[in-house]
């Protein structure tokens, strides 16, 4: 038989102990009570809880917790759980707070608790956007209907942005709704929603561009714009026949037949492949680095701009300079085997260093652009370097260590 129950275990099991309620009070890892009821769950049994810890302890609804320098709020963690009943609980605290207080309608205090940020800059919308819960982010939205403009342009990552680089295509879509011209673009770095839709569809970067079409021309910390983003895309073209995949890349804009991002940037602003980012580097030094030669061929296009072909970086190089120097061969072949007038000026530009692209391939030790490079009849291996060398003897140089080799003379 159990022993009888101490009398006052009945009283303490239903009353709160207060001093644990109190404002002050916080676990060892600098949480309120009212942090760790938040993010437990939204039953009943909890939500009672949050009430009873809001009653003994006033205005903490946007306190920051110390735990771990994140600064979250309790809305914060109710978000971030996807407890959208306890989300509600708090937000209808704060309303009775200003009715209680001020005797007003509870708006201007429940903007407040909905835009207080944290440590990373950002609100309760920032984590249901996060968690992909659209019922939630639609439900503050409608509460807060100018939250999506937290923070402003500049001041970090915004709701829009998170969404797009997350690819929760219908969260963004609801924020662009909800929130209309007052929505926030803004992303890390001073990139805009445009940076990350670009990485991720074309759908996405139509719709963007469908709602502020000047975010094309924005650029981020770096300068580079959306195009250099999406020039940095590789292309893992199958293809060893550059020129029968250049046909392919103008004959269709994608292999489903839409526009694809680059496309839908160019249409929106024709003049980003003439800037340069905060190096020096056009578009087509970024797609020729990356390997994209659907960009490239794209942009040495007749019908788009041709005349990308002799830009120069900070460097002095082209295009096919720094396509040879990273040993991106199906570039080189490109512009090796087209027989425009544009392409073949640049076979053999000099650098700043006095290198044309063949000394770059010698160098890099790339065979297969040093033989693209080799059959194009107009290419020469007789121009020095600044240093006189020429790509012949720029070849002798990289020997390794015990090979040897003879000249040939076949007359």
């Amino acid at each position: 038989m159990a022993p009888p129950r101490p009398p006052g275990n009945k009283r303490l099991r239903r009353r709160p102990v207060p001093h644990l309620l109190d404002a002050a009070a916080t676990t060892p890892q600098g949480d309120s009570a009212l942090h760790v009821v938040a993010a437990s769950g939204d039953g009943e049994g909890f939500l009672g809880c949050a009430r009873a810890i809001y009653r003994h302890a006033a205005r903490i609804l946007d306190r920051p917790s110390a735990s771990g320098g994140a600064g979250d709020t309790p809305l914060h963690r109710a978000a971030r759980a996807g407890n959208a009943a306890m989300v509600g609980c708090l937000l209808d605290m704060a309303r009775q707070e200003e009715e209680e207080l001020a005797g007003g309608t509870g708006g201007s205090r429940v903007a407040e608790v909905l835009e207080k940020r944290n440590a990373r800059q950002e609100t309760a919308l920032h984590d249901a956007v996060r968690l992909g819960d659209e019922q939630l982010v639609r439900h503050l939205m409608s509460v807060h209907p100018r939250l999506a403009r937290v923070p402003a342009p500049g001041g970090g990552m915004s709701p829009l942005y998170l969404a797009v680089s997350l690819r929760h295509d219908r969260i963004a879509e609801a924020l662009h709704q909800q929130g209309g011209d007052e929505v926030s673009y803004s992303g890390p770095a001073g990139q805009t929603a445009l940076h990350a839709a670009v990485l991720r569809s074309a759908e996405m970067t139509e719709k963007i561009l469908e709602w502020n079409k000047g975010l094309a021309g924005e650029a981020d910390a770096s300068s580079s714009t959306a195009l250099h983003f999406a020039a940095a895309s590789p292309e893992n073209n199958p293809e060893t026949d550059s020129s029968s995949l250049l046909r392919r890349c103008l004959r269709s804009p994608s292999s489903h037949g839409r526009r694809t991002p680059t496309q839908l940037l160019l249409e929106a602003d024709p003049s980003l492949p003439f800037r340069p980012d905060g190096d020096g580097e056009y578009p087509i030094h970024v797609a020729a680095a990356a390997g994209n030669l659907r960009l490239v061929a794209l942009l040495l296009d007749e019908h788009c701009c041709p005349e990308c072909a002799g830009l120069r970086d900070a460097r002095g190089r082209t295009f096919l300079h720094v396509a040879a120097d990273r040993g991106r061969q199906e570039v080189v072949g490109f512009a090796a085997d087209d027989k425009r007038a544009v392409a073949a000026s640049i076979l053999n530009a000099q650098d700043d260093d006095g290198n044309t692209a063949l000394h770059l391939a010698v160098v890099a030790g790339d065979l297969g652009s040093f033989w693209c490079l080799l059959r194009n009849r107009e290419v020469r291996l007789d121009l020095a370097n600044n240093d006189g060398l020429t790509p012949v003897d720029l070849s002798r140089s990289t020997v390794p260590a015990g090979l040897y080799y003879k000249t040939v003379n076949l007359d």
